[in-house]
């Protein structure tokens, strides 16, 4: 153990004993999904109002979605929340969608 971090390794003991490293596939299953559907709707709305002033509500909750990929986008690689033999499919997917925003 470090002698400059005395209360390292009891906090990462209690941050593991909590659950708080381990992987939660769910959740980013989830989210990544709610997201690539939330897209794909408010791409299909942007179609379909044609040349409105109510685009300008479909291009807000596109920058909120964006955004979303972003930070999903930027976390998964990060932190290898995903393993196995999907994972670098899973890695360069939002790695992508986080490239599209911006």
């Amino acid at each position: 153990m470090n002698d400059r971090a005395p209360g390292y390794g009891s906090l990462l003991a209690e941050v593991r004993e909590a659950g708080l490293l381990r992987r939660r596939h769910g959740y980013y299953a989830a989210v990544i999904t709610a997201n690539l559907v939330v897209l794909s709707g408010a791409w299909v709305g942007f179609a379909f109002l044609g040349d409105t002033w109510w685009q300008l509500l479909i291009a807000a909750v596109l920058a909120v979605v964006f955004a979303q990929l972003a930070f999903v986008g930027h976390d998964v690689p990060g932190t290898s929340r995903f393993s196995g033999p999907g994972a670098p499919t899973t890695r360069s997917v939002s790695c992508t969608a986080a490239a599209w925003s911006g």
